[in-house]
């Protein structure tokens, strides 16, 4: 359920049971690029993932970072580079193909 914090702070998180985590943005076209930033903590070692929207291409894209820092208590620029990009709405003609006449 959004509440005023949560717009003040322009994004939501939420349960949705089970396996998965909701994440919304609010209106991120108002503000310098928002990112998502995905890690993972477990024995398996795994570069991390950044999200955003690209409104002029209209859809996602996902980028990794090309620099990593293992220990430092400096900010480190991982110089993030795309790595695959998601069209929003992608399947909707496939979507059409599949809908009866």
């Amino acid at each position: 359920m959004r509440n005023i914090e949560d717009c003040e702070r322009g994004y939501e998180f939420s349960d949705r049971g089970g396996d998965t985590v909701y994440f919304d943005f609010f209106y991120p076209r108002q503000s310098p690029t928002q990112h998502i930033e995905i890690g993972i903590c477990d024995v398996r070692a795994s570069d991390g993932i950044r999200i955003h929207y690209d409104f002029d291409r209209d859809g996602y894209v996902i980028e990794q970072p090309t620099q990593l820092a293992w220990s430092s208590d400096e900010p480190t620029d991982y110089k993030w580079k795309e790595v695959a990009f998601i069209k929003s709405w992608a399947l909707e003609e496939e979507q059409k193909r599949n809908e009866p006449m």
